[in-house]
């Protein structure tokens, strides 16, 4: 998967990956692009593991992601508002960065 992404989003720095999610570093101009290499990158990889072991028909349910998060910050989900003890208002009320969108 590291060497698929890499092919199909040079400029995307790999983060973390932790059991299911993997997390990119992208400019903001690149999120879409590397959105889509992300895709294409899980559906390959899908494919590849299911004709290793002789299964010919990938199903949609696992061919893709389930959605692809676009923040601006790191945290677990895009949509918390990340309230701690020393950041009692939140992100959104905080520092005024927005929730952001899942593809």
């Amino acid at each position: 998967m590291l060497a698929s992404l890499a092919h199909l989003a040079p400029q995307a720095r790999f983060c973390l990956s932790f059991h299911d999610e993997v997390r990119y570093l992208v400019p903001e101009d690149l999120k879409y692009e590397t959105a889509l290499a992300l895709q294409i990158t899980n559906l390959l990889t899908r494919a590849f593991c299911s004709q290793r072991v002789g299964i010919n028909d990938l199903p949609l349910s696992v061919a893709f992601f389930t959605s692809v998060e676009v923040d601006q910050v790191l945290r677990k989900e895009s949509n918390l508002s990340c309230t701690t003890p020393s950041n009692p208002h939140g992100l959104q009320k905080g520092y005024n960065i927005p929730d952001e969108t899942k593809l």
